[in-house]
């Protein structure tokens, strides 16, 4: 799993010697935590936001090789705190993707505030693409890419 550095939204250009971070400028709820004196996302920062804000995610078709993992690290009153402002279709997905990772019982406690208003949407295209009628929920990012 990569490390998401942390910038403070005002800083534009970073040193070279960081490349190999991924970066972003979107603060969570959590405060970082430090790597190599580096400010880097929690795990629950990371997971809400993949759910928050998908398309800002661009490793989806590595993801399910570290999800379970991700979600073991993960506190779920953590997970609560970076999905307290967030949309109900963010709180489906990561519920959903929850659910991906094995952790059922975390998947069905975060659908107990969902208030989702029709279908949830994870990813934008919709020629390959499975529904998740227990979240009522579109999926084209996770589904398994078909061989001809």
């Amino acid at each position: 799993m990569k490390q998401v550095l942390a910038t403070y939204p005002s800083q534009r250009k970073l040193p070279r010697a960081l490349s190999d971070f991924r970066v972003t400028r979107m603060w969570g709820v959590l405060e970082p935590e430090q790597k190599d004196n580096l400010p880097v996302w929690r795990v629950p920062t990371l997971l809400a936001k993949m759910a928050i804000v998908p398309h800002h995610y661009r490793d989806w078709p590595n993801v399910t090789e570290w999800l379970e993992e991700a979600f073991k690290r993960a506190d779920g009153a953590d997970l609560e705190r970076e999905l307290d402002d967030a949309p109900d279709p963010a709180r489906v997905r990561l519920a959903y993707l929850a659910d991906h990772a094995n952790f059922k019982h975390l998947a069905q406690e975060l659908m107990k505030k969902a208030r989702p208003k029709g279908l949830v949407y994870l990813g934008r295209g919709r020629a390959r693409s499975r529904f998740a009628r227990e979240y009522n929920l579109i999926d084209s990012l996770l589904v398994p890419s078909v061989k001809s």
